[in-house]
């Protein structure tokens, strides 16, 4: 039973990074980078375990926006505009790469945070659901009880 659950754990992990990268995907094309919360959600929820969640949404985020930001770099020359930006910062060039960081960082925040909350909503669902299926199950005891009191 310990390795069912285990093999079961891994899937959803995986199932979850996945779900969050292809997500993620979809999400890089749209102007606001604040939706990329979403594909954590998702990842997260798929998992039960909230470690499992946050890394799952970690992961699928940051490998997408790792892939998206390295193509830009190679198309668009992204590199040479977050080199400017840091040489405005910080007064002189060569400093792009700090940029690159943060970006990436950003990325694995947010899917971190995503996952987390979308496993803590698995988690208190799951709960809720335990707590109506006790109380149902209590009041049609207690309402057999009372007809055979009564008969």
């Amino acid at each position: 039973m310990y390795y069912e659950d285990r093999f079961i754990r891994r899937r959803n992990f995986a199932f979850g990074v996945i779900a969050a990268s292809i997500i993620t995907l979809i999400l890089v094309f749209i102007p606001f980078w604040q939706l990329i919360l979403i594909p954590g959600v998702i990842a997260g929820l798929l998992n039960k375990k909230i470690r499992n969640g946050i890394y799952s949404g970690l992961l699928g985020i940051s490998i997408v926006w790792v892939l998206y930001i390295a193509q830009s770099f190679i198309t668009r020359n992204t590199y040479i505009l977050l080199d400017q930006f840091a040489g405005v910062i910080f007064g002189s060039l060569g400093y792009g790469w700090i940029f690159f960081l943060i970006i990436i960082l950003m990325g694995m925040v947010f899917g971190a945070l995503g996952g987390g909350i979308g496993s803590c909503i698995r988690i208190l669902v799951e709960m809720q659901q335990e707590r109506d299926l006790e109380a149902e199950s209590s009041k049609t005891s207690q309402s057999t009880s009372v007809k055979s009191q009564e008969t």
